[in-house]
């Protein structure tokens, strides 16, 4: 029998680029943009103090410096540590859900799944000859086609997820060292946001892969006693066909659907609220825009009007100085 231990082999490849070349040079290059942006800052903060001659703001600005690098350098070296327990909560909770033996629910053992029922497909498509029954051949390679695709497609999702957990909690803190920047201060809630998104995606998979292979095992069951009737028997086939592509569509769907409810969801779901406030924001610009150039085309017509004028007094003040002049 044909393994697909080689996605669970690409996985591990993965995992072990990510947590062990990248952990270690995020770190190493992470500390050194904390340490040297703390110098940018208390140069800046020093020299303006001292400009000013303000010893009680170069204090201030002393202590809040050392005291926020000391904060993130802390939250830096501990935040893989955190994010790692994290993303390994929702996968026991996820397993703990299933049912089934950890084993199963990997890249490798999904696919195995649809590469067991396409070998069921394949051993009733022995009974349909290319030559003799060529609908019935074509019929059973479509099946066995949509079933493979399906399930591969399904393990390739729940690897990419794996994979994107991991590179969110390894190199997401780099970003960290700029944190102390005022418009990088948003940075920190962020990481923690997508981290516990993802980690609720990787969950969801796992329920929603565990009751999709429970599903194809008793598809294998039920196909593998009608084995002799799947090639003349489009029902079987086109329940196959279908219960595949709705495994793939629950794949795709739930796990997206309740990792946007932690950041972002509103704009997954709400896509008529949002336009109707984009059609009211648009609306209350254009009154804005509007006004600001009514607003602006009076404003223009008084400066006119005030630069007429002093031009006026200037030229009877001038008037009024140059009789005098005249008359002593």
């Amino acid at each position: 029998m044909t393994s697909f231990n080689f996605l669970n082999n690409s996985l591990n490849d993965y995992l072990l680029a990510i947590q062990g070349t990248w952990s270690a040079t995020i770190q190493i290059y992470g500390v050194k943009i904390l340490l040297v942006l703390l110098v940018v800052s208390l140069g800046i903060n020093w020299t303006y103090a001292i400009s000013q001659r303000d010893a009680g703001r170069l204090l201030d600005s002393t202590v809040n410096s050392l005291v926020a690098a000391g904060v993130l350098y802390t939250i830096f070296l501990n935040a893989q540590t955190v994010g790692t327990a994290v993303l390994n909560t929702f996968i026991q909770i996820g397993q703990a859900t299933s049912g089934l033996s950890p084993a199963v629910l990997t890249p490798s053992g999904i696919a195995q799944s649809g590469l067991n029922l396409a070998q069921i497909f394949w051993a009733a498509g022995g009974l349909a000859s290319w030559l003799i029954s060529p609908m019935s051949a074509i019929e059973t390679f479509v099946c066995t086609f949509i079933v493979v695709v399906v399930f591969d497609a399904a393990a390739i999702i729940y690897l990419l997820a794996l994979i994107e957990a991991w590179a969110i909690i390894i190199a997401g803190p780099l970003l960290f060292a700029f944190a102390s920047i005022p418009w990088f201060a948003a940075m920190l809630p962020r990481w923690g946001l997508n981290l516990l998104s993802i980690s609720v995606r990787v969950f969801a998979l796992l329920a929603v892969l565990a009751i999709g292979l429970t599903e194809a095992q008793g598809w294998a069951t039920a196909m593998a006693a009608n084995s002799g009737s799947i090639s003349g028997n489009v029902s079987l086939m086109f329940q196959a066909i279908t219960e595949a592509f709705l495994f793939g569509a629950c794949v795709y769907y739930i796990p997206r659907t309740l990792s946007n409810l932690v950041a972002g969801g509103a704009a997954a779901v709400m896509t008529t609220g949002e336009a109707m406030l984009g059609a009211a924001a648009g609306a209350a610009g254009g009154a804005v825009a509007s006004g600001a150039a009514a607003a602006g085309g009076a404003a223009r017509n008084a400066a006119a009007a005030g630069t007429a004028a002093a031009i006026q007094n200037a030229g009877q003040v001038a008037a009024t100085i140059r009789r005098m002049l005249m008359e002593s």
